[in-house]
Order: structure tokens, then sequence, then C-alpha cells
């Protein structure tokens, strides 16, 4: 009877191994995947040098649903799109748009590359390359 417990526990430690192993290849296949995309500064229409704002990353309604703020400034960067999201490259890093919500805005220190060139009284459009000194407040 002893002997049998002991079967049963090995064939159960060795299940948990498997499912074990399992999860973690998955999960690293899931990173390789998204790591396939190209990251902002590697996008093919950028107008310039990417530079660093301090700045205030929001949800908003209209064509640029994600603005950021530049604080300081009277100006909006708008993160790309329509003609700016190109297959196989990131304006936005996805663990920065998970953290976005309507409830929230996004106070970082941003590194942004320009789409557009700098036109006054026009909204420039930016893709985002990073994100340090994270701070989310609520509305």
């Amino acid at each position: 009877m002893h002997v049998l417990c002991e079967r049963k526990m090995k064939t159960i430690r060795l299940i948990l191994a498997f499912l074990f192993l399992m999860l973690i290849f998955s999960n690293e296949a899931g990173s390789a995947e998204a790591e396939g995309k190209k990251s902002c500064k590697e996008h093919p229409m950028l107008s310039g040098p990417c530079f660093k704002i301090r700045g205030r990353m929001s949800l908003f309604n209209g064509s640029f649903p994600i603005q950021i703020w530049p604080v300081g400034t009277h100006r909006m960067l708008a993160i790309g799109g329509g003609e700016f999201l190109l297959d196989g490259y990131e304006n936005l890093p996805e663990s920065l748009e998970k953290q976005l919500n309507w409830h929230n805005a996004m106070f970082a220190d941003f590194t942004v590359c320009p789409l557009t060139p700098h036109k006054p009284g026009h909204m420039r459009q930016v893709c985002v390359e990073s994100a340090e000194k994270i701070s989310l407040r609520k509305y």
C-alpha cells in the first residue's frame, strides 16, 4: 500500500513539473511574439530625432485617442495613428497602453520620436519609445 502511494505522488509531481514547464514556455513564446514588433525609434516614417519630455498621457475622444501634454506648454502631442500605424512597428509600448484608462492619467518622462515635423498651431504626431518615473493619477 505504501509503494502505491509513492508511485501516485511521483506521477503527480511529474504532471505538475510538466505543467509548470508548459506555462514557462508558453509565456516565453508570447514574449517572443511581442518582441517581434520593432520599437518606435525604428519606425520608417520618423521626421526627426527622438527626444525626452515630461508629460501627462491621457485618453481622449476624437481622431487621436491617446495624447501627451508636455508639462509647462500649451501643446499636445498625438500618438500617431492612421497612416503611421504600420504592421511590425509599435507606436506605443503595450505595457504603457495597458495602464491607461478613462479614470487616470499617466505622468512620466517620455522618450518620443516625431512622426510629423513641428508646425506651430498644429498637433504633432509622435510615437513613444519608453517612459520612466511613471506616476498614475486619478482624475
